[in-house]
């Protein structure tokens, strides 16, 4: 199903190409859009579920189309996090060269291994305490602990790295969740 053709902006398209990229961790996409403007992109990638796996979408240069319609073309780079979760949620191996990676899926594992078989409620409590258990706020605010790697692997994180945490943990344990 589409939706009809007035309620369809380009904003709307974009969003939903870049959902759909998050969704099935695609490392890019190109989408034709007339009359772009940088108002088009949107301000927080919190607007979209799995957000906290992106480190990075960029966009590429584009040449306008003689018919005012411009192909743009982005690239998503995944951050730890996304790497790992898109490793277990589609049988993928990590590379051998992706340590970080590697060393977080490990306690991602372990962590939710704690949870299974329990309800959703258990699990997301269970995967709570093991958070605040396992982590403490970093004052200092180093650049490790602004995601699920310093959280997790490091035991030290700021507010987004709490979030990451648990946004991996609940995603790979099959709970819903958005960072709001």
């Amino acid at each position: 199903h589409s939706l009809p053709s007035e309620t369809r902006t380009p904003q709307l398209e974009l969003f939903n190409a870049i959902i759909y990229t998050l969704t099935l961790f695609k490392t890019g996409f190109t989408i034709s859009i007339r009359n772009f403007s940088a108002e088009m992109m949107p301000t927080k990638l919190s607007d979209f579920a799995y957000s906290f796996v992106a480190g990075n979408i960029a966009l590429q240069a584009a040449t306008p189309g003689s018919n005012g319609v411009t192909p743009y073309t982005f690239t998503v780079k995944y951050n730890a996090a996304g790497r790992v979760l898109d490793a277990l949620q589609n049988k993928k191996e990590l590379p051998a060269s992706d340590t970080e990676a590697t060393e977080l899926k490990k306690v991602v594992e372990k962590a939710v291994a704690t949870v299974n078989g329990k309800s959703e409620y258990q699990k997301a409590v269970g995967l709570h305490d093991y958070v605040v258990s396992n982590v403490a706020y970093d004052e200092d605010m180093t650049p490790v602990s602004f995601g699920a790697y310093g959280a997790l692997v490091k035991g030290i994180a700021s507010c987004q790295g709490y979030m990451e945490s648990i946004g991996l943990l609940y995603s790979v344990a099959g709970l819903g969740n958005r960072m709001v």
